[in-house]
């Protein structure tokens, strides 16, 4: 497995430049200052290793229009930089089958380059109010449905189709108790849909 992750390394008394900067933390639902960076991790069996890493730097300034205040940028997008890291581990025959990311990477353009173009599969959660159709047919039709108003039972795999992806993908949805006892809910999408739940 090919695990991408995006990890802020906060440094609140350095300085604002380039590379230590303002990012959105979505663990912790803020703005943080420090240092935003995505990492490749290769897991095998009991073996975990580091295989890609890459620094946002944001290198572009703009004015918010909201604000008007100067705000920083990087001229290349997360996804732009996951898929770099992605070609790189193939590029250096790292032998995975499956990427795993998070639901911020989940574009559809991101999926056809793993699955088309790499030649590999992929694991990643959908956001709840990401669109399906549910066959073919439906897809054609533009007969497209929120995920989360689909009524899946827990941990039965269904497949369906997504706008702008022309292959099926398995989806199955996972029901969570978190720290504080609520439940929270993922939809879980597979580019291989002969994978066992």
């Amino acid at each position: 497995i090919l695990i991408i992750d995006d990890s802020i390394e906060e440094k609140p008394y350095t300085d604002e430049n380039d590379i230590v900067s303002w990012h959105y933390d979505h663990s912790k639902d803020r703005l943080l200052k420090g240092i935003n960076f995505l990492t490749a991790l290769y897991t095998s069996q009991a073996v975990s290793l580091p295989v890609g890493f890459h620094l946002i730097a944001k290198t572009e300034t703009y004015l918010d229009p909201k604000t008007q205040k100067e705000k920083r940028r990087s001229p290349v997008s997360k996804n732009e930089s996951c898929r770099e890291l992605i070609k790189q581990a193939v590029a250096n025959l790292v032998p995975f089958q499956f990427v795993v990311f998070d639901v911020w990477f989940a574009s559809g353009e991101t999926m056809i380059f793993i699955k088309q173009e790499q030649q590999h599969d992929f694991i990643c959660p959908l956001k709840t109010n990401r669109k399906v159709a549910l066959s073919v047919a439906d897809k054609h039709q533009g007969r497209y449905t929120r995920v989360d108003t689909l009524g899946l039972e827990a941990n039965t795999p269904r497949i369906i189709y997504l706008d702008g992806v022309d292959f099926p993908l398995l989806l199955v949805k996972q029901v969570l108790t978190n720290e504080d006892g609520s439940l929270g809910i993922l939809y879980l999408v597979s580019s291989d849909t002969t994978v066992s739940v």
